[in-house]
């Protein structure tokens, strides 16, 4: 038990002078560092077993059409792909593309 301890003190000291040093807040830092981890594992994920376009949960928004890659080994989101133009979409995709008045 001590040395399960020693370990995420030694953990949570790291991650506090690594705070203080690029003067942010501890919590922050840690959620930073947490991000960066998942973010290494759907890309180790991505990697490993292939990822799809989920186009069933396509939805339009300012920024374009946003489409989720999804693993295929369960399915869990890897990224948010986002389409800025009607012609960057695949050519059977195009329909899903809803003229506004923003584009």
């Amino acid at each position: 038990m001590k040395k399960k301890l020693r370990k995420n003190k030694a953990y949570y000291t790291r991650i506090y002078r690594l705070a203080k040093a690029c003067n942010m807040n501890f919590d922050f830092t840690l959620q930073m560092i947490k991000l960066r981890a998942d973010d290494k594992r759907l890309t180790r994920k991505k990697k490993s077993y292939g990822s799809f376009m989920n186009w069933n949960t396509a939805s339009m928004d300012t920024l374009g059409l946003m489409v989720c890659e999804c693993s295929k080994k369960d399915g869990e989101t890897i990224k948010i792909r986002v389409f800025m133009t009607k012609e960057e979409l695949p050519e059977d995709k195009q329909g899903l593309w809803k003229e506004s008045i923003m584009h």
